[in-house]
């Protein structure tokens, strides 16, 4: 259960979820969450096309007092008092293996079934950074989804986790949020996520002094941070020229017509793979807000070292440094600083190298998918050992 396109607002998550039906672990076979329901495999509980025309009175009673309360609930996250993602409530009716619950707090009831739950980043961060909410709102409408949760018997995404069969986060430091929160060591795995159909390494070489930069939200993934560091890194190296791809950010016809600086839009992922990325020398990336961007894996997968801000789990990207550089949050002058370090023929070449050994030792396809099947097994057996 993971969001799918045409389904859920296109997300990253939603691109977990292709990439993962497109290329499963080994042995494993996915049914989506809309065919299970298609099928009466799974009932969604709390909305009125679960209520069948054949259910008896007291269990039409009983559903519809469910879609009563999901409707004062949705109110409330209507109007900022919860987070909006609503909480899903699942009957399993066919018999699977294991459910891997991507990204929704959700309560499981029916025939008894595995449940691994993965998610990339909390809401509190979605909602600060991405969302604007106040700290205090914030603080809030946590506590409340939190209480909500626990009244209701659903696993919070980030709280109440401890009753599922294991937990997975894509990066270290969301791990450590998960074992903050109540869920014991031995049912955490830490297993990225990875971009699918990435092609061989470049054959072409990169343009000398190309810094590539991509984003659908510009601020929040740092893009005004690299834009003032350009005109630092010009001073020091004249050549360097810097190209923006996704959504055209609300900036001054001024910053538009900045010298070198080429906005180039939207991009399929296609164009990305085979032109934009190849052609970077350096990928800057000074983000705000993030999980696990799929960008970085794909610019590594390029071999295109990369300077990422340190906010959360993005230093595990670079991991030992030798693949980019790590900078504090909104310092174009660090950004700077690194970029030019990175801009060096030899630096330059070395990082390279060491972007794409990354890429194929920790997000690759080959390294991630049997650990993602590992934790699955680990989970069932986990499951199978709790109802002994």
């Amino acid at each position: 259960m993971s969001p799918l396109p045409g389904i859920d607002p296109f997300t990253g998550d939603v691109i977990y979820s292709e990439a993962l039906l497109e290329q499963p672990p080994p042995g494993v076979t996915y049914v989506r969450y809309d065919d299970a329901a298609a099928s009466g495999e799974i009932v969604e509980h709390g909305r009125r096309e679960s209520i069948g025309a054949e259910d008896s009175l007291a269990r039409r009673a009983v559903g519809l007092g469910r879609v009563a309360r999901e409707h004062v609930v949705n109110m409330a996250r209507n109007h900022d008092l919860l987070f909006r993602e609503p909480f899903r409530f699942i009957e399993v009716v066919g018999q699977f293996d294991l459910v891997h619950n991507h990204t929704y707090s959700a309560r499981w009831t029916g025939v008894p079934t595995a449940v691994l739950v993965s998610n990339a980043v909390p809401h509190s961060e979605l909602y600060l950074r991405m969302r604007h909410w106040s700290p205090n709102k914030v603080r809030f409408a946590d506590t409340a989804d939190r209480l909500l949760a626990r009244v209701l018997g659903v696993a919070h995404i980030v709280h109440g986790l401890g009753d599922v069969d294991r937990v997975v986060a894509f990066t270290h430091v969301l791990g450590q949020m998960y074992l903050e929160h109540g869920v014991p060591a031995d049912r955490l795995g830490v297993v990225p996520l990875f971009p699918s159909g990435m092609p061989a390494p470049p054959l072409r070489p990169s343009v000398p002094g190309r810094i590539g930069f991509v984003a659908q939200d510009f601020v929040a993934k740092g893009g005004d941070t690299v834009l003032e560091a350009m005109g630092r890194i010009r001073q020091r190296r004249p050549g360097a020229h810097l190209v923006v791809a996704g959504k055209t950010p609300a900036v001054s016809e001024a910053q538009l017509a900045t010298e070198g600086v080429t906005w180039r839009g939207f991009l399929s992922r296609a164009e990305l793979l085979t032109e934009f990325l190849p052609a970077c020398r350096v990928f800057a990336y000074p983000s705000r807000f993030d999980g696990l961007p799929l960008t970085l894996l794909e610019a590594l997968g390029s071999g295109v070292p990369l300077v990422v801000s340190d906010y959360l789990g993005l230093p595990e990207i670079v991991g030992d440094g030798i693949s980019g550089r790590v900078v504090p949050q909104d310092d174009p002058q660090a950004v700077a600083d690194a970029v030019v370090d990175l801009l060096d023929p030899d630096t330059n070449a070395l990082a390279s190298a060491a972007a794409r050994a990354r890429y194929e030792s920790t997000y690759s396809p080959a390294s991630v998918l049997p650990l993602l099947r590992q934790n699955y097994d680990l989970a069932i057996e986990a499951h199978h050992r709790r109802r002994a």
